[in-house]
């Protein structure tokens, strides 16, 4: 019997230092070094043909006329482009305002995600196309004409989940942008609306991350 409970009391004592070993403070320290080596952008953005240039409409009348522009502005080291267009009712195309210039030695494989969608009257319509340098452009469609030979028009007026692939840019090559906007009714929107989007480009025919 005193054989059995010593037996029993070493078990006893066992499980007590395991448990109190399991829940021990130990601590391992595992060395990890990170390097960040910036480089110049190998993508990046670029004025177009028609960039700065007369848009539709204007401010004033006589000697005091303005004229309104396609206002595109490339900053941050080509790593950021706004665009300002002033479209009027029905179909407005704007050719190569913008571009996309891939300097690097590979090729890589551009998308584009809508983050947040621009507002227009229902049955209206705006895009952002995709062409191959010097692409001649061709619209058809009656009343309302669309592009037929982009490489790809990404909807402005819907979010994108996943993120819309919109083709490989080789090295050395540019890819044009031109936008369409489609004003449905009768009546011209008297509020600015604006999109927000994530040009994405990556090495690897992958798509983004949400």
């Amino acid at each position: 019997m005193r054989s059995r409970e010593a037996v029993l009391t070493a078990l006893a004592l066992a499980m007590v230092l395991a448990i109190s070993i399991s829940y021990a403070n130990v601590f391992v320290y595992y060395p990890i070094q990170v390097s960040i080596s910036p480089v110049n952008p190998p993508v990046y953005f670029q004025d177009g043909s028609n960039a700065d240039q007369n848009d539709i409409g204007g401010q004033g009348s006589g000697a005091g006329y303005q004229s309104n522009t396609i206002n595109v502005t490339v900053s941050e080291g080509g790593t950021k482009l706004e665009i300002t267009v002033h479209p009027t009712l029905k179909t407005a195309y704007y050719k190569d305002i913008a571009r996309i210039k891939n300097d690097d030695g590979k090729t890589y494989y551009i998308y584009l995600d809508v983050d947040t969608a621009a507002s227009l009257p229902a049955g209206s319509k705006a895009k952002i196309c995709f062409f191959n340098s010097g692409t001649p452009r061709q619209l058809s469609g009656w009343p309302d004409p669309e592009p037929q030979n982009a490489i790809q028009c990404v909807n402005l007026l819907s979010t994108t989940n996943p993120a819309e692939e919109i083709g490989p840019i080789s090295s050395g090559s540019t890819i044009e942008i031109d936008l369409l906007v489609y004003i449905a009714g009768g009546t011209v929107p008297q509020q600015l609306t604006t999109a927000k989007i994530h040009l994405i480009y990556t090495p690897t025919q992958e798509t983004p991350p949400s």
